[in-house]
């Protein structure tokens, strides 16, 4: 039984991953360029979560000359498909095999995996369409950009305000940092006190403008308490995604 499902952009809100988990999906899915290699991950990950049996991926009209129809697994009893897209441009239609029909949280756990994993599946599909000493030239220029974000006196606003008031606080930057980037740049708030912000393909000068933004839409964002207002303001750092081990490892090399 086929269910035809609409276009699928990366979400505002993913219901069935956490942050921390979010970031290093996406973190794997861009560090991979090559369109099968994109598309094995997607399928490994549905193949464990939700027991889908088969993927196969369609090209759009314009890049059927590129490429032709991907398959992964086999085929089964029923099966949902997705027009995939971002920001208007089609990426393709991606088809997935189940040997029984999913529940509506199974449904919606792929297609917050999906949701993640969408622009670098329209980075790999780009370089497809490359000759092959372009893509290998693309490949080496390629660069993910990982910024790590703390409010500056977080530890004295939990002793001061308590954990609760200062959750909140962290909850309402990140998502203020979100409205104010790009739909391709992954906002994830990782910990009680840590926000990491994963920038695609994106220089140090570039990441570094994105830092001067971030501080501009935090700096936007006021406490107010005993009729005092107080701006706040955070302490960043910066580093090559692949070389992110961990969040006190980019702090201590902060750059920015």
């Amino acid at each position: 039984m086929a269910k035809f499902k609409p276009a699928i952009v990366p979400p505002s809100s993913v219901v069935h991953f956490d942050d921390r988990t979010a970031l290093h999906l996406t973190q794997a899915l861009h560090h991979e360029t090559r369109l099968s290699g994109v598309l094995e991950l997607i399928f490994s990950q549905l193949n464990r979560l939700t027991g889908a049996q088969g993927l196969s991926f369609e090209p759009a009209a314009e890049d059927e000359g590129a490429f032709q129809t991907l398959k992964l697994g086999k085929t089964a009893h029923h099966h949902v498909e997705y027009n995939l897209s971002v920001q208007d441009t089609r990426v393709g239609r991606l088809t997935l095999w189940f040997p029984a029909r999913k529940n509506e949280q199974e449904i919606q756990t792929c297609e917050d995996l999906l949701g993640l994993a969408i622009t670098a599946l329209r980075n790999a599909v780009l370089l497809q369409r490359l000759q092959p000493a372009e893509a290998s030239t693309a490949d080496a220029e390629r660069s993910d950009a990982v910024l790590l974000i703390t409010l500056d006196d977080y530890a004295s606003m939990e002793r001061t305000d308590g954990i609760e008031w200062a959750s909140v606080v962290m909850g309402t930057v990140h998502q203020q940092i979100k409205d104010g980037l790009r739909n391709a740049d992954g906002v994830y708030q990782i910990s009680d006190e840590y926000i990491a912000v994963l920038l695609p393909s994106t220089t140090i000068d570039q990441a570094l403008a994105v830092a001067d933004k971030v501080r501009v839409l935090i700096a936007s964002l006021h406490l107010r308490a005993n009729d005092v207002e107080q701006q706040l303001t955070a302490c960043m750092g910066l580093a090559d995604a692949r070389l992110a081990a961990t969040a006190e490892e980019v702090m201590a090399n902060a750059k920015v």
